[in-house]
């Protein structure tokens, strides 16, 4: 079952959380994502106001299986970049701290330097009738709320281990079956 999501970029990838730790030159970034995470966020209205944006926390790696599986995904890596032969192409390892790679340290450096995978799921989920959980019925429709139809990733029950984009896609098509009476 895949754990962990690897996204490798031909550069230096300078954000606002390592600008002032690597060199802006050459190299290559390598990013992790827990694919299946077990931490669940949440989204709430700021106010009563449609203009204001709402509060959103991820609650990235508050699960311990989550960490877990984050740490294991940078030792892969790490284990890659000293292997030839790609060891033999690596000049200097940035992030995280090459003198400090035990448990305590990545943890600590996958608190600080994870993120999103910009592909939240499950906010509003389809469901059986009489599950609790379900916001959707398996139509899309919103339950309790005439005329009403989610077609996006929030209502897959349970998010997919990879990219959301193609499921997405196909929630939307359906949705439009739904629509005109062809599903």
């Amino acid at each position: 079952v895949p754990t962990i999501q690897a996204f490798a970029v031909g550069i230096v990838y300078l954000d606002r959380d390592v600008l002032s730790l690597v060199e802006n030159t050459y190299g290559l970034t390598v990013t992790t994502v827990v694919v299946k995470p077990k931490s669940r966020g949440w989204v709430r209205l700021r106010s009563a106001n449609p203009a204001d944006k709402p509060l959103v926390s991820p609650n990235l790696l508050q699960h311990p299986d989550d960490l877990a599986e984050m740490i294991e995904g940078q030792r892969f890596f790490l284990r890659a970049f000293q292997t030839d032969p790609l060891a033999k192409r690596i000049k200097k390892l940035s992030i995280p701290d090459p003198t400090r790679l035990d448990d305590e340290s990545l943890a600590a450096h996958c608190r600080r330097f994870v993120k999103t995978n910009y592909h939240p799921a499950s906010t509003a989920r389809m469901g059986a009738d009489g599950d609790p959980a379900a916001v959707l019925d398996a139509r899309l429709r919103v339950r309790g709320v005439e005329g009403l139809r989610v077609a996006d990733m929030s209502a897959v029950p349970d998010i997919t281990a990879g990219n959301t984009n193609a499921a997405a896609m196909m929630l939307g098509d359906r949705c439009a079956d739904f629509v005109l009476g062809a599903g």
